[in-house]
């Protein structure tokens, strides 16, 4: 890929990343839903940890030695907060917009692309795994939104979904 090619790819993972940051904390302002609100408040976070990193790297400062992206286990941090609400208070949460989920799931799918393509054109080994972290942190993203729209707009869909996929906990 010529470097012409590489800056313009870097460019616009960093804005759909600030896409994705903008959307959650205008979408966690307006929500009713702890849990939700929580979900995307967090995913806002994450999405500016991943557009520091690409910056970082856009901005030939290079890649850290340790790829590991420092982000929070998004499952745990959800379920932390959804035990902290007795089943009777959850029975009375509200599914937040089908359109915000829907939305927020396409920028995490569209966010996947990218990551892919860039890691199946990157020449270097490091960028390529760097590449691969982000794919992973979408893809863990995705589940999570997934996940909580199942959950509160189709129960008999999340139940459905294939265990390894599947917060069972939430079905508690």
């Amino acid at each position: 890929m010529s470097e012409e090619t590489r800056q313009a790819s870097l460019k616009l993972a960093v804005e759909l990343e600030e896409e994705g940051q903008r959307y959650y904390r205008e979408r966690a302002a307006d929500a009713e839903n702890p849990l939700a609100r929580h979900l995307l408040e967090t995913l806002a976070e994450q999405e500016i940890e991943h557009r520091d990193r690409v910056l970082k790297l856009a901005e030939g400062h290079g890649l850290p030695s340790d790829l590991q992206l420092e982000t929070r286990d998004l499952e745990s941090s959800v379920r932390e907060v959804f035990e902290s609400f007795s089943a009777e208070e959850r029975e009375g949460w509200t599914t937040e917009n089908v359109s915000v989920y829907e939305h927020a799931m396409e920028l995490e799918r569209k966010a996947y692309r990218l990551y892919r393509d860039l890691a199946e054109q990157s020449e270097d080994a490091t960028e390529k795994r760097f590449f691969e972290a982000l794919m992973r942190e979408e893809s863990m993203h995705l589940e999570s939104l997934e996940n909580v729209f199942l959950f509160f707009s189709s129960p008999g869909r999340w139940i459905s979904v294939e265990e390894s996929n599947r917060w069972n906990w939430m079905n508690a």
